[in-house]
């Protein structure tokens, strides 16, 4: 589980001890702003979507990585949205 920890300043990774209720930090994936982190598979890779600006919701990251606990990396690409909060919040099903 990758839960948003914007309080914390990273994005935390968390596994399951006692599924559905236990759980336990498991370690940090990178250090930084990360809201509503979105992670989904697509061709053999995980992609993560994070809103990257903590106030306004107008900056959208984009990561990738091979394996959950990563190495993460920012795409060359990212941020793939600036300035624009009405479409850079993720959160919810990718389409």
């Amino acid at each position: 589980m990758i839960p948003e920890s914007l309080r914390a300043v990273e994005l935390r990774l968390y596994k399951a001890t006692a599924f559905p209720r236990g759980w336990e930090f498991a370690g940090t994936l990178m250090k930084g702003v990360f809201v509503d982190p979105t992670v989904f598979e697509h061709d053999d890779r995980l992609w993560l979507f994070a809103q990257t600006s903590p106030r306004g919701h107008g900056r959208l990251g984009l990561y990738f990585a091979d394996d959950v606990e990563g190495p993460w990396h920012e795409h060359p690409a990212s941020p793939i949205l600036t300035d624009d909060e009405r479409h850079a919040r993720p959160a919810g099903r990718v389409f």
